[in-house]
């Protein structure tokens, strides 16, 4: 029995051994605390330059600004941990107007690995075997001070204040539900979480914006999401995003590729779209020129097509409906109350299913198109039909003085509804290959 004991410990001898030089080859945590007061003028930018712990902006009560960094290192060695620690400091550094602060010297490399990591410090400096780094730090800072933040791998978070504050965040979130005044974002796989701005420029990438709303947006965003309370006059450039917006006052200017969006409320829009899925809500009056896009939009005040190629759109209510250069369009429209323009079309379907008492007509060029207007016996017209090759059914028996011409493949008719005067809509309808049903 002590033989079979014996060779059982001899066994596991080794592992032990191994395992307690493995914890003996890790040097203990160090916890650490630095705090700093120091005088900032009011015209001055406040840097910070971080990374490897979260940073947090709190409002000061005096005008001095408080600086504090908590820190907690582990290594696999005393040597290199104490010689890191030593590089933890409050550095501090006043040029052009910017006073800029940072725990850490600049990092010119940072490797990691399953269990360590190996630093390099610009000015040649390394450690290695590091096996925790983790540095907060905190911030009291006098309210309407500039401020430029910079940290990566971890959060930022802004207790409420006003003034001017520029982020850039890599891998991590932003939080700032309190800030009021003017803040420029630059954001890598990350999530802003923001309340009600007085301006916000912003550069996206793979992140996630939520945000109350801005009096004034610039955003240039890409792979990201977007999900927005309010916005006046936004201006952005977007690539393969998605967006869903409750309401836009002024004219939202959207240079976009491959994205989705879904507004309830727009007044006003300017459009230039590549492969865009777009569902308005309601809209007061757009500009677009797009191609191969998707358009659903439920009431609509004036909407103007610029250009359009390959476009499916679909319309519950809409004023005015003009399209002045389409091809290979689809255009749904279920009541128009307005007028429908389309020149220079080219084989393009439309489809109204019924238009309004006081509707303005139609004013129809092109090749190729298939026409389907839903016009109520209570509505009267006036009609002017010239097409080679054209096709029209109509309610014939209901015009007055009527000229009608089917000859040499050439359709042509002319006349008035009875009922109908000089000033009652008129439908006018010219081109090659054009089949019309009214």
């Amino acid at each position: 029995m002590k033989k079979e004991i014996s060779k059982k410990f001899y066994k596991l001898f080794p592992l032990l051994l191994f395992c307690l030089l493995a914890i003996s080859s890790v040097s203990q945590a160090q916890n650490n605390v630095i705090e700093k007061e120091f005088s900032i003028n009011a015209n001055e930018i406040l840097a910070v330059q971080h990374a490897y712990g979260k940073l947090t902006i709190k409002k000061a009560t005096g005008k001095q600004v408080k600086a504090k960094i908590t820190y907690d290192i582990s290594g696999k060695s005393d040597a290199d941990v104490q010689r890191l620690m030593k590089k933890i400091q409050l550095n501090e550094k006043s040029t052009g107007g910017t006073k800029t602060i940072a725990a850490l010297p600049a990092i010119s490399m940072y490797r990691k690995t399953t269990f360590s990591s190996e630093i390099t410090f610009e000015d040649g400096d390394a450690v290695k075997g590091i096996t925790k780094m983790e540095i907060g730090f905190e911030l009291w800072v006098p309210d309407g001070i500039e401020l430029a933040l910079n940290n990566k791998y971890e959060d930022i978070e802004i207790e409420p204040r006003s003034g001017k504050v520029s982020v850039e965040l890599f891998e991590a979130d932003l939080l700032a539900e309190g800030l009021t005044g003017e803040l420029d974002l630059s954001l890598k796989y990350g999530t802003a979480t923001l309340g009600s701005l007085k301006s916000l420029t912003a550069a996206l990438f793979e992140s996630t914006l939520n945000l109350d709303s801005a009096t004034k947006l610039q955003m240039d965003s890409k792979y990201s999401k977007h999900f927005i309370k309010q916005l006046n006059d936004p201006k952005i450039v977007s690539f393969e995003g998605k967006f869903t917006i409750d309401k836009i006052n002024g004219t939202l200017e959207l240079n976009d590729k491959y994205s989705t969006l879904t507004i309830d409320q727009l007044a006003a829009a300017d459009f230039m779209l590549f492969e865009t899925k777009m569902n308005l809500k309601k809209v007061d009056q757009l500009v677009a020129n797009t191609k191969y896009g998707k358009f659903e939009i439920g009431t609509a005040g004036s909407l103007l097509f610029e250009t359009s190629f390959e476009d499916d759109i679909e319309v519950g209510t809409v004023g005015d409906f003009r399209s002045e250069d389409s091809k290979y369009g689809d255009f749904d429209i279920k009541t128009l109350n307005g007028m429908i323009h389309l020149s220079q079309d080219f084989e393009s379907d439309l489809s109204v299913i019924s238009v309004g008492s006081n509707w303005k007509g139609l004013d129809i060029s092109g090749k190729y198109i298939d026409i389907s207007v839903g016009i109520p016996a209570s509505v009267k017209y006036q009609l002017d039909f010239n097409a080679d090759y054209g096709k029209l059914k109509f309610p014939k028996n209901s015009f007055n003085n009527l000229n009608f011409s089917d000859k040499n493949d050439k359709l042509q008719a002319k006349g008035m509804m009875q009922g109908a005067s000089s000033t009652s809509a008129l439908v006018k309808i010219s081109g090659y290959e054009i089949n019309a049903k009214l």
